[in-house]
């Protein structure tokens, strides 16, 4: 890295390519169900308090650096960079990934350089699309609610305690769903505060394996068309089912969604055999003093 300035790159990429090496090897394992249940799960407990700071921070003196080796350094950056695999597709960031490899060879390099090389392979807009996730706290939570055949969504961005504040810049947040008609293969990239999301089936599931940085607020209705396909096994991904669940529970302890309704939802996990679904099940269990 050029300077401490780019400290999450170094330390983000390389929590990323632990797992992305042990998927490549073993993929029976499934490792990035681990890496959501532990990595992108501590990123975004951590990230939702007022008192974080963005991936990327402005270090002035070498010795300031203590500060920022943390879970977003580490864990957040490691699920920026796989939201920007989904995003740019694994082929293209691959080859932008050689180019900027081989232009920096034996040298530093800046995360700006890194964008420059994904973008003038692929030909998007890599930094426009990255500045908001790196260098700004936070992220979002996206409200989605069923009008006139399609799912209208909003952003504005998630506090643990619940408050709010005034959405300036919005992220550019990269869809993709599973529906009761099958998985969306293109990435649907949400830049506005509101926009119309196409809809098809009876239940639609947002942020299909867990790959962006973002909870979903469901109005009650489709939660509970959730809950309907959750009961009937017709979410197989264990990331899907465990997504549903954490952004329940977090959004009803944020008082963002009624509790009845997260504990509603859970209901539909009885006969759970996901490992790491099962794990966080059983922590609301003794957080609610549940069976």
């Amino acid at each position: 890295m050029e300077w401490w300035t780019h400290l999450w790159l170094n330390e983000g990429f390389a929590t990323w390519v632990e797992y992305l090496a042990v998927d490549h090897i073993y993929p029976e394992y499934k490792i990035w169900l681990q890496f959501v249940y532990i990595d992108l799960r501590s990123a975004l407990d951590l990230d939702s308090l007022k008192s974080s700071h963005p991936v990327e921070v402005p270090i002035r003196h070498a010795v300031d650096v203590d500060e920022i080796f943390d879970r977003i350094s580490y864990s957040k950056g490691a699920s920026v960079i796989r939201m920007l695999v989904m995003f740019l597709g694994e082929e293209d960031f691959r080859k932008g990934l050689v180019l900027y490899l081989n232009r920096h060879k034996y040298k530093n390099a800046s995360t700006e350089d890194l964008w420059k090389a994904l973008a003038d392979h692929s030909g998007k807009d890599v930094k426009k699309f990255m500045d908001k996730w790196t260098k700004d706290v936070g992220y979002p939570v996206v409200s989605a609610s069923e009008s006139d055949g399609q799912i209208k969504l909003s952003q504005t961005r998630f506090f643990k305690d619940g408050s709010s504040e005034e959405l300036k810049t919005p992220w550019s947040i990269p869809i993709q769903s599973v529906s009761s008609t099958g998985s969306s293969k293109e990435v649907f990239l949400f830049d506005k505060v509101e926009t119309l999301y196409p809809s098809s089936g009876d239940w639609v599931a947002l942020n299909a394996g867990r790959q962006g940085i973002y909870r979903i607020r469901y109005s009650s209705s489709m939660l509970m068309k959730l809950k309907d396909a959750l009961s009937k096994g017709q979410i197989t991904d264990p990331l899907d089912r465990l997504c549903i669940q954490n952004d329940a529970f977090s959004l009803s302890q944020a008082g963002l969604i009624s509790t009845a309704d997260a504990l509603s939802v859970a209901e539909a996990y009885i006969d759970e055999v996901g490992l790491f679904v099962f794990f966080f099940l059983s922590s609301l269990g003794q957080l609610y003093g549940l069976d």
